[in-house]
């Protein structure tokens, strides 16, 4: 049975970020954590079946959400010191009641940068992560992790040459969506979109049958 609740964490905006968790009764051991785009939330469609694809696999799903987001700002770098504290004391939490074996964090975009920050601090060195339309920033996180990497080769924020470092590197399993943009679609044809999407929720599940076994 799947039940949710709440993990609340207090915002540096003043406010207090309402994480919703997923969790499975009996417990499976296993936790996927969700870090969305600097624009978007979990329910952006690429997060959202990756999250539907971990549940029905098992998994625990903690879906984040940042402070400054719910306020309405745009992102900006500085935010990420705020985000790095919140996210961490959300998981830190979602963590405190279950001792997980398989911890996955699924990032987008963005999100890559803090869930390679926070997948870097001492208790998470097992962590697997899969990158999600990743950006140039997320390259070094890339080389130090075990991970899945998905992007689309119409994304404008990753270029050729960041594609072909992040394809060289031996460890990373990369999926390279022909056409597709940073959104895992194409916008001027819903079709490609959702066959874009089936492709990335597909390799999504793969790799967490890999965890699993693994």
């Amino acid at each position: 049975m799947i039940k949710d609740r709440e993990i609340c964490v207090k915002s540096s905006f003043g406010h207090t970020i309402r994480n919703w968790f997923f969790y499975h009764e009996p417990g499976t051991g296993f936790l996927a954590v969700l870090f969305p785009g600097a624009g978007n939330s979990c329910d952006f469609p690429p997060l959202d079946y990756a999250r539907k694809a971990a549940l029905d696999l098992g998994f625990d799903v903690l879906s984040l959400e940042y402070g400054y987001y719910r306020t309405g700002n745009l992102y900006r770098p500085d935010f990420m010191n705020d985000i790095l504290i919140e996210c961490n004391a959300a998981v830190d939490e979602c963590r405190s009641n279950t001792e997980y074996q398989k911890i996955v964090f699924i990032s987008k975009s963005m999100g890559t940068v803090a869930a390679g920050e926070i997948g870097g601090l001492p208790g998470y060195k097992d962590v697997f992560h899969v990158f999600l339309t990743p950006v140039k920033k997320t390259i070094p996180y890339i080389r130090r992790a075990p991970c899945a990497v998905i992007y689309g080769t119409a994304d404008p924020l990753l270029t050729k040459e960041d594609a072909e470092l992040i394809k060289g590197i031996l460890h990373a399993d990369v999926l390279e969506i022909e056409g597709a943009s940073h959104s895992l679609g194409d916008m001027s044809n819903y079709k490609k979109s959702l066959e874009m999407l089936k492709i990335a929720t597909e390799h999504v599940e793969k790799t967490l049958r890999s965890v699993i076994s693994g």
